[in-house]
């Protein structure tokens, strides 16, 4: 009886490292077949909310949002920003590229940056 389910569970083993290494070989992406219906002639207008903070365009290509403000003591202030920065050229991955580039740090009494 031990050697029917030693056996049993050998040939389930196999089936399923069979079958996976199967699933594994045969995957495919979908494909689209035919045209793309065209886009609606009409205004297509925004479904969502407008953000209570939304980005706005800074000089160098640099999309920014004060997403937090409050005072803090001292007579200082806290602000988080959210900083996008849009690169000109893609990086290469074989060649080094040196990028220039920072944010300076904002003004306080607990600041290293000199104002």
């Amino acid at each position: 009886m031990r050697r029917r389910m030693l056996f049993a569970g050998l040939v389930l083993a196999i089936l399923l490292v069979a079958w996976i290494a199967y699933r594994l070989a045969n995957r495919e992406a979908f494909v689209a077949r035919g045209a793309l219906s065209p886009p609606p002639s009409e205004q297509i207008t925004f479904a969502g909310s407008t953000p209570a903070h939304p980005f706005h365009l800074e000089a160098g290509n640099v999309l920014l949002r004060t997403v937090f403000r409050t005072a803090a003591p001292a007579n200082s202030q806290v602000e988080v920003r959210d900083i996008l920065r849009f690169m000109r050229e893609r990086p290469s991955y074989y060649a080094t590229k040196q990028v220039n580039g920072s944010t300076p740090a904002l003004c306080g009494p607990f600041s290293a940056a000199r104002c």
